[in-house]
């Protein structure tokens, strides 16, 4: 008969996250987990494997929850220009006000471990893939229903949408000042309306 966990995973990963995602991957030791979750490292390893694995998991629930929040928010909205605008005066200002600097726990990912382990690699990029499809499908209902301009090409205006918000969570751990990133989205937006 198998033994019960004496501990929640789903908050272990939660918990989890959090850590690397403020202290990267290689902030974080084992001892530290294990020490912050109350757990016992072979209760870990039984659970997840080894830190990698964990990380893994941490990042999969952290990139799902981006692209459930994203989607949703696309999907109910009437304009969607509006809604990308507030989509991306929220990711800056949020950015700017966080004052762990933490930025986005995958463009943290693509930059710390994502060109140099193959599996971390292929999330990031699915990850982004999925964004930029989320994006483009917007795009194109704010282009049927007149809210962007229909001269506007989805797919590339996905691409681009995901690399200003990969750059805000990279600048926003040095640049603080909101009228900056105003600039930004204003030129941003004027590409689509």
């Amino acid at each position: 008969m198998a033994r019960n966990r004496e501990y929640d995973t789903d908050r272990v990963v939660s918990m989890a996250m959090e850590m690397f995602w403020q202290n990267g991957y290689h902030g974080v030791s084992t001892q530290e987990m294990i020490d912050q979750f109350g757990i016992s490292k072979s209760s870990m390893y039984g659970a997840f494997g080894d830190k990698m694995q964990l990380f893994i998991v941490a990042l999969e629930l952290y990139g799902s929850e981006i692209i459930k929040n994203t989607s949703e928010r696309l999907d109910k909205c009437t304009d969607v220009a509006k809604e990308i605008r507030t989509i991306l005066i929220e990711t800056a200002y949020e950015a700017i006000a966080d004052n762990e600097h933490k930025g986005c726990f995958m463009v943290n990912t693509a930059i710390e471990l994502a060109p140099h382990h193959e599996c971390l690699l292929k999330m990031v990029n699915d990850h982004r893939k999925k964004l930029e499809t989320i994006f483009a499908g917007a795009i194109q209902k704010g282009i049927e229903h007149d809210f962007i301009r229909a001269a506007v090409n989805p797919a590339a205006i996905g691409k681009l949408l995901c690399t200003v918000l990969n750059g805000i969570y990279v600048d926003s751990k040095y640049l603080r000042s909101k009228k900056y990133f105003d600039e930004i989205i204003d030129s941003v937006m004027s590409v689509m309306v």
